[in-house]
């Protein structure tokens, strides 16, 4: 009987090619998210200008309506109005008269909350100094700097304590 021998030959071992996929992979898809947080970014991006850019139009839209306002007014009554669904339909006239179609949404916001807020008390609570509540007659403004500058208490008729100059 033959013996029989194991072969002495032996397979040349490959090269060591291991994880090369999964780090491409790994590779691969960061560079996917990259790109994607990227065009989020950009995306971001245009839309706030979008809104801006709508907002000004708005603006341009409230600035009409306030002139039409104004420019109604009969004599003796103030230009502004008391507020915004006076410029929807205006009640000074007896038939309908519009300034302005609708409220609109404010694109930045998304609320129909428009106009201006009084920021005096909060604003001297935080701490801030230099802040001016308007309209002031330049002689108030004279009157407010030289007792400031002299250290005197505030001349009457002025706003909340915080709220004035520096």
């Amino acid at each position: 009987m033959r013996s029989r021998r194991r072969s002495s030959r032996r397979l040349a071992p490959l090269p060591r090619q291991e994880g090369f996929t999964y780090l491409g992979l790994v590779i691969f898809v960061t560079i996917v998210g990259l790109v994607g947080a990227a065009t989020l970014k950009v995306g971001s991006l245009l839309q706030r200008a979008a809104a801006e850019e709508e907002l000004l139009e708005i603006g341009a839209a409230y600035s009409a309506a306030l002139q039409s306002y104004a420019a109604a007014t009969p004599r003796g009554q103030p230009t502004q109005p008391p507020n915004l669904e006076h410029l929807l339909r205006d009640p000074r006239f007896p038939g309908v008269r519009r300034h302005l179609r609708k409220i609109f949404v404010d694109p930045i916001t998304g609320t129909t909350e428009w106009g201006v807020q009084y920021l005096g008390d909060k604003v001297g609570a935080a701490g801030a100094d230099g802040f001016l509540l308007k309209p002031y007659a330049p002689e108030q403004l004279i009157q407010m700097i030289e007792a400031t500058l002299k250290g005197a208490a505030r001349p009457t008729g002025q706003p909340p304590k915080g709220a004035d100059a520096a």
